[in-house]
């Protein structure tokens, strides 16, 4: 059985409220009790920052190919009208992608969703055939319409049409037997598709040791300085908390001074203002009325831990979790004695009349002063919390969704009596749909639904892993990391991985996207550049490779990468080193920037570094300096391949090739590659090379790069250097193909550098024969092993000695 379980109630504003929590436990656990049934996550692509924590919250649960995201155009709040359009066009998208999916069923976990956001939870508005299982938590604005409805007719239009759509599913599930009652009074369900499921709380929910210090340290976070009576949930009239702070008012003040009412969660400036009015007027001190806000799980789970009673006096609920929560943390616990409450605290002498001020205070009172009452509560307490868990929930849930699939007409009938048993689904059903449509809209509303419905129903494509290579596409800057994703590129166009087809493509400063890079391509391969550079549209299986190194345009286009990420598009980077902030001194207008696009990668997928000795590096620093991530970060690593007369070679001889050539060749040449920097050490080479050219040694030195940064004095001491054109040669602008045959000419490779990300002058000569000095650092360790010679030291007689 495939199930798709729409997740938005884990992604609205409800995501802050029970039913968020509701949904993701209830979700996860489906999950782990699964057996045979494949579960399918369907997330709205409308709240994109809640995407990657749901997608962490089940790693390793499900595939993560069967969390699927969709798109909708918007805006779509029901609470405008100017939306009416875009609304009834989403609804119709949002069940053709459903469709789309071939589920044996679809479960809502939120109908009541989108009239302040984005949410679109209709149900057979487009596909009647859907068979679909819909969550009902509760009806209170229906019940308490008064309070709920009348005073906003918007709202009630929007919430009677909810309980429209509510009543098109096939059966429907409760969290308790009062919700299961109210739903058969009020809105006249089947019974027999009608299934109490019950719900459960977090683990995390539970008798937990408190050291001292924590202990101190919470307290004051919240201003709590005595024994406090806790109170955690909403503020609406239902919660009834009015009367609460009246009651806690009402306690001999003897015993009222012993303790502080604290209540937690969101509460609009207006409540809190209209509570502190209340006690403002009953002579309450200050503090002796907390509002702590919202808190996270973790400090409410020690809130409910150390409080002294927990007092829920709501006038209505659907099942009512705090309380759960309380009892599992072994707090005693009393409550209003009103719909799912007596079914949930299972024990009548905790309960009282949440409209009698009296009742609800001669409680209190109890619980605060009878030590054995209190004793009774939590025994009571913790044994009525071990009935209620997630995997029981999910089990019913299940069973329950089993039975509405099995008596399905369309698992009776045959496979094509309707398209969504096959999930065959044709793209010019909806658009005919959407065309057919009530109200007026524009032509970007139009545009709108095409770029969703092309994002939702994607062409039939093999995989592709799209190649930044947004610095190159710009300028050929003819430094090591070009080198590098020029030949890379070069081998994955002409060898794609199996399953994929590889596409270039680069950013910019000026749009939001990446583009094809088509025209730079063919010129890169040899041929006629054509083709349109236009904007790529990736999906879900695809692989996103930073193998060019542009920090811009990867930090300006984080966002877009982010939505990529968030359709499922994976997103990797090539890490060449950590050299900037290594060697700060040398990158004074690096550093910072490198930190950034670091710190921005690492939000992503994962990264590839160019040797073990980078990788390494870089877990360090993330440890140290990388943000907080949901999901594992990927770090691997690679060798680069030093094969240059195979690879991407750039041409040309100058005319003065042969005459410098024939020069090397008649003495031992010594030879270093790489731009100058200060970090490379050509000046410690040079000087090196000074005292054994007056020692007398009759032997060359080349550099072959160009000018760097910070080395002025350097490339003013080569210009005028006694030696150039004798014993000392500086080559710029040098082609691969001049470079190897200088390479094949010299008798020796030295490499100096301070740092390196994997130094591949040193395989590249060692694929010619040449044998290698290099400095005494990690990675040339790596790459060369005890295939070199190495020296320490900064110092000319250091290398000297070496060459010597």
């Amino acid at each position: 059985m495939r199930i798709v379980i729409d997740m938005q109630g884990a992604q609205t504003e409800s995501r802050h409220r029970g039913i968020g929590r509701y949904t993701l436990s209830l979700a996860k656990a489906m999950a782990r009790q699964r057996g045979e049934n494949e579960i399918v996550l369907a997330l709205s692509g409308c709240f994109p920052d809640t995407i990657e924590p749901i997608r962490a919250a089940f790693a390793g649960l499900i595939p993560k190919e069967n969390i699927k995201v969709w798109y909708v155009p918007g805006p779509l709040k029901a609470c405008h009208r100017d939306n009416q359009w875009r609304g009834l066009a989403a609804q119709s998208i949002r069940e053709s992608f459903f469709a789309s999916l071939a589920p044996d069923v679809v479960f809502v976990t939120s109908v009541f969703e989108g009239y302040h956001d984005d949410a679109v939870t209709s149900i057979g508005e487009y596909a009647p055939g859907l068979t679909t299982v819909a969550m009902l938590y509760d009806l209170i604005p229906l019940i308490h319409a008064t309070t709920y409805l009348e005073h906003n007719l918007a709202y009630k239009h929007f919430y009677h049409s909810k309980l429209l759509q509510l009543k098109k599913a096939s059966a429907w599930l409760t969290i308790s037997d009062s919700a299961r009652q109210e739903a058969l009074t009020h809105l006249q369900l089947d019974p027999l598709a009608l299934t109490n499921i019950g719900a459960a709380c977090d683990p995390i929910f539970c008798r937990m040791s408190i050291t001292a210090p924590d202990r101190a340290t919470l307290l004051s976070t919240y201003n709590i300085k005595r024994p406090y009576i806790l109170y955690s949930g909403g503020a609406d009239a239902r919660k009834n908390l009015s009367r609460l702070i009246r009651v806690f008012v009402s306690l001999p003040p003897a015993l009222r001074e012993q303790y502080q009412l604290v209540m937690v969660g969101k509460m609009t400036e207006t409540h809190t203002q209209g509570f502190l009015e209340i006690t403002k007027k009953a002579g309450l001190a200050q503090g002796e009325l907390i509002f702590t806000g919202n808190v996270s799980d973790d400090h409410l789970c020690k809130l409910y831990n150390l409080c002294h009673a927990f007092v829920f006096p709501s006038l209505h609920e659907g099942f009512g979790l705090p309380v759960l929560e309380a009892m599992s943390c072994g707090v005693p616990v009393i409550s209003s004695n009103t719909t799912s409450m007596p079914e949930v605290v299972g024990m009548a002498d905790a309960l009282f009349d949440p409209l009698s001020e009296p009742d609800m205070l001669e409680k209190l009172f109890h619980v605060l002063t009878d030590i054995a009452f209190r004793q009774k509560l939590i025994s009571h307490g913790a044994r009525q919390a071990l009935s209620y868990s997630w995997e029981q929930t999910a089990r019913h849930a299940l069973d329950a969704i089993e039975r509405v699939v099995s008596a399905s007409p369309r698992m009776l009938a045959s496979s094509a009596a309707t398209p969504y048993n096959t999930g065959q689904y044709e793209l010019h059903s909806v658009v005919q749909a959407i065309a057919r449509l009530p109200g007026s809209y524009t032509d970007l509303d139009l545009r709108q639904c095409a770029a969703t419905l092309s994002l939702n129903h994607p062409q039939v494509r093999t995989a592709r892993i799209y190649v930044d290579v947004s610095e190159l596409v710009q300028r050929d800057a003819a430094t090591g990391v070009q080198r590098v994703t020029k030949n890379i590129l070069a081998h994955l166009l002409k060898a794609p991985p199996v399953g994929y087809t590889v596409e270039a493509v680069y950013g910019s400063a000026h749009d939001y996207g990446y583009r094809c890079a088509r025209r730079f391509t063919e010129r890169f391969m040899g041929r006629p550049a054509d083709g349109d550079d236009t904007f790529i549209e990736p999906r879900a299986g695809d692989i996103f490779l930073g193998l060019d190194l542009q920090h811009h345009i990867t930090l300006l286009q984080s966002p877009y990468l982010q939505e990529l990420r968030g359709r499922g598009v994976a997103v990797h980077f090539v890490v060449y080193d950590l050299l900037p902030i290594q060697f700060p001194h040398y990158w004074p207008s690096m550093h910072a920037l490198h930190v950034q696009w670091l710190y921005t990668l690492a939000q992503f997928d994962g990264a590839i570094c160019i040797s073990r000795t980078v990788a390494d590096e870089l877990l360090g620093w993330l440890n140290q300096n990388g943000p907080t991530r949901l999901r594992p970060f990927f770090i691997g690593w690679f060798h680069l391949g030093a094969d240059i007369e195979s690879s991407a070679l750039s041409r040309g001889l100058p005319p003065d090739a042969a005459s410098v050539l024939n020069t090397l060749a008649t003495r031992p040449t010594f030879l270093v590659v790489g731009t100058l920097e200060p970090r490379k050490g050509h000046s410690q080479t040079l000087e090196a090379f000074e005292q054994l050219w007056r020692e007398g040694l009759d032997i060359n030195l080349v550099f072959v790069g160009k000018s760097g940064w910070l080395v002025e004095a350097l490339v003013e001491k080569l210009r005028i250097h006694p030696e150039l054109g004798r014993h000392f040669f500086w080559l710029t602008g040098v082609s691969d193909e001049f470079l190897v045959n200088i390479y094949a000419v010299a008798n020796c490779l030295i490499a100096p550098s301070e740092g390196e990300g994997f130094g591949l002058p040193l395989i590249e000569a060692a694929q010619l024969g040449l044998p290698i000095i290099a400095s005494d650092i990690p990675v040339f360790k790596e790459v060369a092993g005890d295939h070199a010679t190495y020296f320490k030291g900064k110092t000319p007689e250091a290398m000297a000695q070496a060459v010597r």
